[in-house]
C-alpha cells in the first residue's frame, strides 16, 4: 500500500485514529456500541439493523474518525478502496451488498459504509460539505442492489446467496445517518 495503493492512504485515519482510539480507553469501545444500538431501536427500521450496526461498530466507528481526523476526501477514498478490494478477490468492481454471519467477520456490508461516510460528511462544517456528501452518496448509489445483511457460508465455502435478511436502501440510509449522529456527537462517559 506504500507504494502502489493510493486508494488505501484513505484507511489511514481509519486504522490510526479509529481502532487505536477505541481500543485505548477501557470502556469506550462498549458504551458506544450501547448507545448506537439504543438509538437505533428507537428508529421504525429493519430490526436487524440494531445489532448490525453495534455488532459491527468497530469498523463503522473507526470509519467516521478516519473521515473527521481526515476530511471528506476519506469517504470517497474508502469506496474506491472496497471496489479494488472485491475486484482483487475476483468479484466484480462494486462495493459489497451483505454482511456475513461469521464470529470473525465483523464489518458492515460495503454500501452500508458508504452510507455512512455520506452522514457524516454531511455533519461536517464547511462551505462544500453537503456537495462532498451528495457526491460520496451517488457514488455509492451507483453500486446499489439488494441489501442483503447476514449471509451465511456454505459447507463448501460459498455462501448462500438466499440466507440473510435483504432491508431496503431506505433504511439503510436511516440507520447510516443514526449512527453517524451517535457516533460524532453523543456524549460519552467514558
Amino acid at each position: 500500500n506504500a507504494s502502489k495503493g493510493l486508494l488505501a492512504w484513505g484507511a489511514l485515519g481509519h486504522e490510526t485514529a479509529g481502532h487505536d482510539i477505541l481500543h485505548a480507553d477501557d470502556g469506550l469501545h462498549d458504551e458506544l456500541k450501547a448507545a448506537v444500538r439504543e438509538a437505533l431501536l428507537k428508529e421504525q427500521i429493519d430490526p436487524i439493523l440494531p445489532d448490525q450496526w453495534a455488532d459491527r461498530l468497530d469498523e463503522s466507528a473507526s470509519d467516521v474518525l478516519g473521515i473527521l481526523n481526515m476530511g471528506p476526501a476519506v469517504g470517497i477514498s474508502l469506496i474506491g478502496y472496497f471496489r479494488a478490494m472485491n475486484a482483487s478477490m475476483g468479484g466484480p468492481m462494486k462495493l459489497w451488498n451483505m454482511s456475513l454471519d461469521i464470529d470473525y467477520d465483523n464489518h458492515p456490508a460495503d454500501i452500508l459504509r458508504g452510507y455512512l461516510a455520506a452522514s457524516v460528511i454531511r455533519r461536517l462544517s464547511f462551505d462544500t460539505a453537503r456537495a462532498w456528501a451528495d457526491a460520496t452518496e451517488a457514488e455509492v448509489n451507483k453500486d446499489l442492489v439488494e441489501i442483503r445483511l447476514n449471509v451465511l457460508p456454505k459447507y463448501d465455502g460459498t455462501l448462500d446467496l438466499n440466507s440473510g435478511t435483504v432491508i431496503s436502501p431506505a433504511d439503510a440510509r436511516k440507520s447510516a445517518d443514526v449512527v453517524a449522529e451517535i457516533i460524532m456527537n453523543y456524549k460519552l462517559d467514558t
